[in-house]
């Protein structure tokens, strides 16, 4: 896995763009600043952006990490009860905006509209009540091995997670594809479509926020038409493969 770690200049480099940005934004969620946040990027560290850069393009390994990131456990305060109170992570917003500058150096960042209403930067924490769920607010249930909205065709092409706080030393594992001994009969399955892969529980209407009103459900039409789509293909998923690409490396899709 390639690994990058930021030095103690760089540190006061990044510091020091977030601190203009957070005197011109309030949020990470502002369009104006999603619009140029792969230009604001290119302020960072070069050694950094040739880092993500060379990751990228080069494909060497499937996952990268960047540690030292100026995580302030003070600052960030304690964790708060549920990601729909968006006021809560107003003093994240230099580290949510440090972020969404990482991932643009990789691609457009994107959000779901049937997903943490619709919000760019998702906050990943123990929510009450969801303790037993296949969530990533489940604090007692062992998340099963999965593709990010595998069931989505248009997913993103990476996923990206900032760690702000780990106080249990609860680890995040990675497995990837090349290290799996498929036989040529599997593979021949797999890459055929006969799977179904049903819309993550997050997705689900459900599971919308009560700070996203009824009202807003109910007249916003592209809102409505996406929970409907996203419900029929949770009634009635396509067959899919769940490799796909090129036989001898291929992509994988899976969620089960």
């Amino acid at each position: 896995m390639n690994q990058f770690k930021l030095n103690e200049d760089e540190v006061k480099h990044v510091k020091s763009i977030l601190a203009e940005l957070t005197e011109k934004y309030d949020t990470a969620e502002d369009p104006e600043f999603l619009n140029n946040a792969v230009v604001y990027a290119h302020k960072l560290p070069e050694r950094l952006r040739r880092f993500l850069n060379d990751f990228k393009l080069e494909r060497l390994s499937p996952a990268c990490v960047i540690s030292n990131n100026p995580v302030d456990d003070n600052q960030i305060g304690q964790t708060p009860s549920h990601w729909k109170w968006k006021s809560d992570t107003e003093r994240t917003v230099d580290l949510q905006m440090l972020f969404v500058m990482y991932a643009s150096l990789i691609g457009d960042v994107f959000g779901w509209s049937t997903q943490q209403d619709g919000f760019i930067v998702h906050d990943i924490l123990p929510i009450k009540g969801h303790e037993k769920e296949q969530l990533g607010s489940g604090s007692e249930e062992l998340l099963t091995w999965h593709i990010e909205d595998a069931f989505h065709p248009y997913r993103g092409d990476y996923v990206a997670l900032m760690c702000l706080r780990n106080p249990y030393d609860a680890i995040t594992t990675a497995a990837y594809i090349d290290d799996l001994q498929l036989s040529c009969e599997d593979k021949d399955i797999l890459f055929k479509p006969y799977f179904t892969i049903r819309p993550d529980e997050s997705h689900l209407k459900k599971n919308a926020s009560d700070v996203r009103t009824k009202t807003e459900l109910e007249t916003n039409a592209a809102l409505r038409a996406s929970y409907e789509h996203i419900e029929k293909m949770n009634t009635d998923p396509d067959k899919i493969s769940v490799l796909f690409g090129n036989s001898e490396f291929p992509y994988m899709r899976l969620d089960p």
